[in-house]
């Protein structure tokens, strides 16, 4: 499983539970509660690299989605684990020349990120 990071976030999650398993089976994110808050303290990945860590907090469908770009090691493979664990591709992957390949998809709660994998050889 690879562990992937965003520079920082707060999902809102009508159904947070359900959120933080997604993102764990997925990334393989790590959570705690923040005393006794309705708010879960996210880490993305080690502290000694580069990247952020977040939130996932109680939301509704009114709350507009924040969407976060997630740099991933192999698109595919995290394709094949969104949809496993209860995510939903919402576009095709994407070329961006000199950048790498995209794709976005809704987590089981319907936030939309992104998921990058970057080759700065794509053309």
């Amino acid at each position: 499983m690879q562990t992937s990071r965003v520079i920082y976030f707060e999902i809102p999650a009508t159904r947070p539970e359900d959120c933080m398993k997604f993102y764990q089976q997925v990334f393989g994110w790590q959570f705690s509660q923040l005393n006794d808050e309705a708010y879960w303290l996210t880490k993305t990945g080690s502290d000694e690299l580069p990247g952020i860590n977040g939130a996932i907090k109680p939301g509704s469908k009114a709350q507009p989605s924040v969407i976060n770009t997630i740099q991933v090691t192999h698109l595919e493979r995290t394709i094949l684990a969104i949809e496993q664990y209860g995510g939903q591709l919402v576009s095709a992957k994407q070329l961006l020349p000199g950048i790498g390949k995209l794709v976005y998809f809704k987590d089981p709660d319907g936030n939309v990120h992104g998921a990058l994998q970057t080759d700065g050889t794509a053309k």
